[in-house]
C-alpha cells in the first residue's frame, strides 16, 4: 500500500511538472520572430555608394561594417532613403549589442512606424526587457492594420 501511495504521488508530482509554465526561451523565441527586413532596392540613388556597401555589408552579417557605413552615409543631409536607412542602422547596432544607439537609431526611422515598432519589440526581447516589451506588443496589436499585428499577437500569447 504504502509503495503504491508513492507510486500515485510520484506520477501527480510528474505531471504537475509538465504542466508548470515554464519561462519563454528569449533567445529561441527571437530566432523565431525576428526576421531582417528585405534590402532596399538601390539602383536609382546616385551618389550613394557608401549606402549601398552598406546594406551589402548588413546583407553579408557584416554588421561593424554596416554600421559604420550607415554611420558615414547618414551623415549627408540630402540623403535619399534617410528614414529606412535609420531602421537598417539601428538593427546593425542591435546585431552589435549595443541597444541604447540601437534604440535611438529605430527612433529616427519616422517614415517606417511599424518596422521601427516591430524591431524595437524584438531588440526588447533580445534583450529580455519584459516590461517595455509587453506593452509595445500590445500597442502593435491595438494598431488598426499594423502589419506586424498577428505576429505580436502570437509572441505576447507565447510570453504570457
Amino acid at each position: 500500500r504504502v509503495a503504491a501511495a508513492c507510486l500515485v504521488l510520484l506520477g501527480l508530482l510528474a505531471g504537475l511538472w509538465f504542466l508548470w509554465p515554464t519561462k519563454p526561451n528569449p533567445e529561441a523565441l527571437y530566432a523565431e520572430y525576428y526576421a531582417s527586413p528585405a534590402i532596399p532596392e538601390q539602383m536609382g540613388l546616385e551618389g550613394a555608394a557608401i549606402l549601398r556597401a552598406a546594406y551589402a555589408d548588413f546583407e553579408a552579417g557584416a554588421f561593424a561594417a554596416a554600421s559604420d557605413k550607415f554611420t558615414l552615409a547618414l551623415t549627408d543631409s540630402s540623403l535619399e532613403g534617410r528614414s529606412l536607412a535609420q531602421l537598417f542602422y539601428g538593427l546593425s547596432l542591435m546585431e552589435e549589442g549595443q541597444t541604447e544607439a540601437a534604440l535611438q537609431a529605430f527612433e529616427k526611422s519616422d517614415q517606417h512606424p511599424e518596422q521601427r515598432d516591430w524591431y524595437t519589440a524584438m531588440l526588447y526581447l533580445k534583450t529580455e526587457n519584459w516590461e517595455l516589451l509587453k506593452p509595445l506588443l500590445q500597442r502593435i496589436i491595438e494598431t488598426p492594420g499594423h502589419y506586424f499585428a498577428p505576429k505580436a499577437k502570437a509572441l505576447a500569447e507565447t510570453i504570457e
